[in-house]
């Protein structure tokens, strides 16, 4: 049964994403209580940031056949994680791994900071699934796209020595196909692509944490701990000079 289908979306395969062709995402009810069991249910995940408290609870109420799942909750689901997946096409942060001629796994990084993958298979893409990395709850909101932008980075490109330095590449024999290698933080203007994080701002990641004022560190004088009068020098230890 199908929960969602979110038509008009960029799609990853064209070369001219997001200007060029678009596509068809849908999501069923047997991947909807997957991502509720293994991902909704996970201790520490931050999904009611940007999926609100009040719904991720109906969800859960929902997986234990508690309530019903109406069309007000369907709708309400739909658009929260539109927003997410429509942000990581028209970024774009997709990662295509094809698997034969018809079959590919997309991997998007959404503003929120998870993950989302996309099973393509010809013309039809379904929602499988979407997670928080471990090292991504640990960081600001508004950082946790950055951070898992650098696990993947990290997990599939190769470290070679290019000029004496090490540096990340993507790998040469692989799968893997980089959509837009600038927007993962790659400087393609030499003869090989090289990572250097240099990642630019994503308004719709910055929404979900409020600015944080930089705290002024106040600097104290050092003082001796010890009284100036204590002398203890039959075992060796001396009052301290006058100019400490």
């Amino acid at each position: 049964m199908k929960i969602c289908r979110w038509d008009g979306l960029p799609d990853a395969r064209d070369p001219q994403t997001p200007h060029g062709k678009n596509c068809r995402v849908t999501l069923d009810e047997k991947n909807l209580a997957h991502f509720v069991e293994r991902q909704l249910l996970r201790p520490r995940a931050p999904w009611a940031e940007w999926l609100g408290e009040n719904l991720c609870l109906r969800l859960v109420q929902w997986y234990y056949k508690e309530i019903e799942l109406t069309p007000e909750l369907s709708d309400q689901l739909c658009q929260q994680f539109r927003q997410q997946i429509e942000a990581a096409l028209s970024r774009p942060l997709v990662l295509i791994q094809e698997l034969t001629v018809h079959q590919s796994v997309w991997t998007l990084v959404a503003p929120c900071g998870a993950v989302f993958h996309v099973q393509a298979q010809d013309k039809q893409l379904m929602l499988t699934n979407a997670y928080y990395l471990r090292r991504s709850l640990w960081t600001r909101p508004a950082r946790r796209w950055r951070s898992a932008v650098q696990h993947l980075v990290w997990r599939y490109c190769e470290l070679r020595e290019l000029g004496g330095c090490l540096v990340l590449t993507p790998a040469a024999s692989s799968n893997l196909r980089w959509v837009h290698l600038e927007t993962w933080g790659f400087d393609t203007s030499g003869p090989v692509p090289i990572w250097r994080g240099r990642l630019g701002s994503w308004p719709a990641a910055e929404k979900l944490s409020s600015p944080e004022p930089l705290r002024r560190i106040k600097l104290r004088k050092r003082q001796w701990t010890l009284a100036p009068e204590w002398d203890d020098s039959e075992f060796g230890i001396r009052k301290p000079p006058n100019h400490i």
